[in-house]
């Protein structure tokens, strides 16, 4: 007789119905969705292969997710990236004007007051893999290394079945770029300081594995001279100066893509990198800017500001790759570029845009022939944009006010997908809302750890990609 596993991940599934059962008693809602249109394309909200880019998850129930038995819910869970309600994530103004935060808070832009630093800082990031209910199956951390130094979240990616790669800064205390952090420890990941100097590193990646509990360093960016490190084989690779971005081949795990950029426009665009993390004698795999997006954008120093990796229905790798030029064509506006492209094949196909959103983070699925989740907020009214390879659409950002972000594409011909905000009623916390074209589905606005419910801020936000439990 098959034993059954005590692993949270495996029990989620038997966990499931029970938890639906009692999902009246939460802040997790189900909305009545526009009824099927038999004129659209048929997709993965209406019975279709669905997920968010990932073979085998289930299909998204018919309507879709309107008015249906909490038993019927599929099988997805979600990847939450949280902190305390109370920090503040790559915030925006709007959310320094929605409470009084006192003289010790971050400043809108997310950095501490009186910093002239513009990204992400003061959230320690946890990863809580949840279901459709927002039930912590399980939570998950970057190693500590010591000395007080706290990890904040900066990207969270797929990267094969019951895995993630996570991508956070490390500090302590205070942001001082240019010192020095010593040598590795054994776990390949770098060590800090361990003085009374502060301690920083601009971005460190890990991979979980949900399954077995377990993470990994994957990559690391000293802050002296930019390199990224490689602990797997040792190697120090020049990725750019700045931007760096990173994912994992969800068909060939052993292979890491790395992209960033070097300011100014006198500098050539870097190119699309693939580095073995567990060979050194491997060579590295290399596309340049002209083979991404063609000699004539190629020739405006573009520079990444987005990027994902995920696989379609026939099992190849596709690499999302946003890029925008750095405003070096005089007075021509910026143009911004959304790019879906094969390793070994090509670019399957490639978008141009002047609008200014087109350069915000992304979400992104390859199948059913592609398409990119951005949002304009919160400057004005939170929209979000849907790109694909023939269209852009657009639709208000339902139940959100401010501060709004791009979730998983769960279907790209709905489109439903999950964006993630905070609403005036509610600004220490944030919500979670699945959106089928201008309609909220689906919301989950506290997570549920055991019996307890509470308020967080919720970060960032992925599908896990599924594995058979035997």
């Amino acid at each position: 007789m098959p034993r059954r596993s005590n692993h949270p991940i495996a029990l989620a599934l038997s966990l499931l119905l029970p938890l639906a059962l009692v999902a009246c008693a939460s802040d997790t809602v189900l909305r009545t969705a526009p009824p099927y249109d038999p004129t659209e394309e048929e997709g993965a909200s209406r019975g279709g292969r669905g997920g968010g880019g990932w073979p085998g998850l289930p299909d998204l129930p018919g309507g879709p997710w309107s008015e249906i038995d909490p038993g019927e819910m599929p099988d997805i869970h979600f990847v939450v990236a949280y902190g305390d309600p109370d920090c503040c994530y790559n915030c925006d103004g709007s959310y320094t004007e929605a409470y009084d935060p006192g003289p010790d808070a971050q400043d809108g832009d997310g950095s501490p007051n009186g910093s002239d630093f513009g990204f992400g800082f003061g959230c320690e990031v946890r990863y809580a893999l949840v279901d459709l209910f927002g039930q912590v199956i399980d939570e998950f951390a970057p190693p500590e290394q010591g000395n007080g130094v706290v990890y904040s979240h900066l990207d969270i990616l797929p990267s094969g079945p019951g895995r993630f790669m996570a991508i956070t800064e490390g500090w302590r205390d205070a942001y001082m770029p240019n010192q020095p952090i010593g040598d590795e420890g054994e776990d390949g990941a770098p060590a800090l300081l361990n003085d009374e100097n502060w301690s920083w590193l601009p971005w460190i990646a890990w991979e979980f594995d949900a399954v077995m509990g377990t993470s990994e360093n994957v990559a690391w960016q000293d802050p002296m001279d930019h390199q990224v490190m490689i602990p797997g084989t040792g190697k120090s690779i020049d990725a750019g100066t700045h931007g760096v971005f990173a994912a994992i081949d969800p068909v060939e795990p052993d292979w890491l893509y790395l992209h960033g950029a070097r300011a100014g426009c006198g500098a050539q665009p870097m190119p699309l990198r693939a580095t073995h993390r567990r060979d050194p004698m491997v060579l590295d795999r290399f596309w340049s800017a002209e083979e991404l997006v063609g000699p004539e954008y190629a020739e405006d120093n573009v520079y990444p500001t987005g990027f994902a990796a995920s696989v379609d229905e026939e099992g190849r790798t596709h690499v999302g790759v946003g890029l925008a030029d750095m405003g070096c064509g005089g007075d021509s506006p910026s143009m911004h570029l959304f790019a879906d492209f094969i390793p070994g094949e090509g670019t399957s196909w490639m978008r141009a845009s002047s609008e200014v959103w087109a350069a915000n983070p992304m979400s992104w699925a390859p199948w059913s022939g592609g398409a990119a989740v951005q949002v304009s907020s919160p400057h004005e009214l939170p929209t979000w944009h849907v790109v694909d390879m023939s269209s852009e659409r657009s639709g208000p950002a339902p139940g959100l006010a401010y501060n709004v972000r791009p979730g998983p594409m769960l279907d790209p011909a709905g489109p439903t997908f999950a964006l993630l905000g905070t609403t005036y009623e509610a600004p220490w916390s944030d919500r979670l809302v699945v959106v089928h074209g201008e309609d909220e589905v689906w919301s989950i606005d506290r997570l549920r750890f055991g019996l307890q419910e509470r308020e967080v801020a919720m970060l960032d936000v992925i599908v896990l990609p599924p594995l058979s439990i035997e």
